[in-house]
């Protein structure tokens, strides 16, 4: 099924858990995009679709395990950069970077601590800056990155060149 229009009912809900029920479509933007809850958990569903930049209000995002696509700069770039959002796990996707590639995790006040972006298609671009970026993350604690299209040979230049590898694992 969808998820019903009675989950925009709930705009005062702090937790939309809806994980792990077959649910098919996009989310609706009152789940994702003009979310009140602080933690939206829509992992393990059929999701399906380009999604539009994640409410600023969210603390904490599950939306791994569907197949929903945007660029990471845009989906996730304002909810990172506003500072709220800690956790984001949106793994096994098919997200993928622009030529800023995973620049908004340097956001100064970024609080972004927990952060799985494996299994996407992230990469080739921004493969040159990656270092620098996730280097500049200072309150990332965990992340994988892993399992998509990274230019190792880029990565490999940028810390040769001088930039603080901060144990790059992709």
């Amino acid at each position: 099924g969808v998820l019903p229009a009675t989950a925009c009912d709930t705009t005062t809900t702090a937790v939309v858990d809806v994980r792990g029920n077959n649910l098919l479509g996009r989310p609706p933007t009152c789940v994702w995009e003009r979310a009140t809850s602080t933690r939206v958990l829509l992992s393990r569903n059929h999701f399906t679709g380009s999604l539009g930049a994640l409410s600023a209000d969210v603390v904490a995002a599950h939306v791994g395990f569907n197949r929903v696509s945007g660029d990471v700069g845009d989906v996730f770039g304002a909810a990172i950069a506003g500072g709220n959002l800690r956790v984001l796990h949106a793994n096994d996707n098919a997200f993928v970077t622009g030529t800023n590639g995973l620049e908004t995790l340097s956001s100064a006040t970024s609080n972004l601590r927990d952060l799985d972006l494996s299994g996407n298609a992230l990469g080739p671009l921004g493969s040159r800056e990656l270092p620098k970026h996730l280097a500049a993350a200072s309150r990332l604690e965990r992340y994988d990155i892993g399992g998509n299209a990274w230019n190792f040979d880029d990565i490999t230049a940028a810390v040769a060149g001088g930039t603080n590898p901060v144990g790059v694992h992709v």
